[in-house]
């Protein structure tokens, strides 16, 4: 068993339904002796020998790298919640993108996360587009916003919209959307403009049969919808949706180049049960 004693396989088996952190804490509490390895004895004895030579050290290089790269996400990933992102020299560090996506990629196995990746085409099905800037989605906005310390922020505000620039807004309906799903391999899309050079962008994409319907998390008059507009304008419905804090309404509303579509408002409450509206109600489809 690698050298880790027997009694310590037993007594885990004896606390896996016990507080959680019970569990985490048993790993280092042997982690001491687990990484004592027999080098650090050597090393000791040459050190005192008086005939030293030269020492050569052969191995793996940034052995426990990965380790302070997640620990950096941690402490600072928070504050990017619900924004793209980029890997390289991410939370203004100097790490660089390979080993800054490694350590993402071991968060959201984990499901402490998720990378989501951007779609800028308008018909099925939705792959995301890997070599785009991501947006980052942690596992709660209830913890991202303990972590930011926005808590009285956020419950004094009429408009959740005019928190944070309105993201914890976005990463609420984000989580409300994934949670509305059955499917455990189900993921959230965004959609921007195909040109690198636009900042057009549209907060959530939903497939409904043949169709992609695009959420928006806005307040706020129509016409400031652009980028909704720019989809919209591409799209063969007339389907839209945005989640807003106030009441259940639509709005029929005209593009610059003359397309018409219609805007279905719905309260923050809805956004659980978005997909189920859109397969049952035969006003949204």
């Amino acid at each position: 068993m690698n050298g880790i004693p027997l009694f310590y396989y037993k007594f885990l088996r004896i606390i896996p339904l016990f507080y959680y952190k019970t569990v985490i804490f048993v790993p280092l509490f042997y982690y001491k002796d687990m990484i004592n390895r027999n080098i650090i004895s050597d090393l000791r004895e040459w050190r005192k020998r008086k005939n030293q030579k030269p020492l050569v050290l052969r191995g793996a290089r940034q052995v426990g790298k990965t380790t302070l790269v997640l620990r950096h996400i941690l402490k600072t990933g928070w504050k990017y919640a619900a924004q793209r992102i980029k890997f390289e020299r991410f939370g203004e560090s100097d790490y660089r993108s390979r080993e800054v996506g490694e350590a993402f990629r071991l968060l959201e196995k984990a499901m402490l996360l998720e990378i989501a990746y951007p779609y800028s085409d308008y018909q099925i099905p939705i792959l995301p587009e890997l070599k785009r800037s991501p947006k980052l989605f942690w596992l709660d906005t209830g913890i991202v916003n303990y972590v930011a310390r926005i808590q009285k922020e956020v419950f004094s505000v009429q408009d959740i919209t005019d928190t944070w620039r309105g993201k914890v807004a976005e990463h609420i309906v984000g989580q409300e959307l994934l949670a509305g799903k059955t499917d455990f391999f189900a993921q959230r899309n965004f959609w921007v403009r195909k040109a690198n050079s636009s900042d057009a962008e549209v907060d959530f994409i939903i497939q409904h049969d043949n169709r992609i319907i695009p959420v928006e998390v806005k307040s706020g008059h129509n016409s400031k919808l652009r980028s909704l507009h720019l989809f919209m304008d591409e799209v063969d419905h007339q389907t839209a949706i945005r989640i807003w804090s106030g009441k259940y309404s639509i709005d029929k509303v005209t593009t610059p180049k003359g397309k018409t579509f219609y805007l279905y408002n719905l309260p923050y409450y809805y956004a659980g049960i978005l997909e189920s509206l859109l397969i049952n109600s035969d006003e949204l489809s």
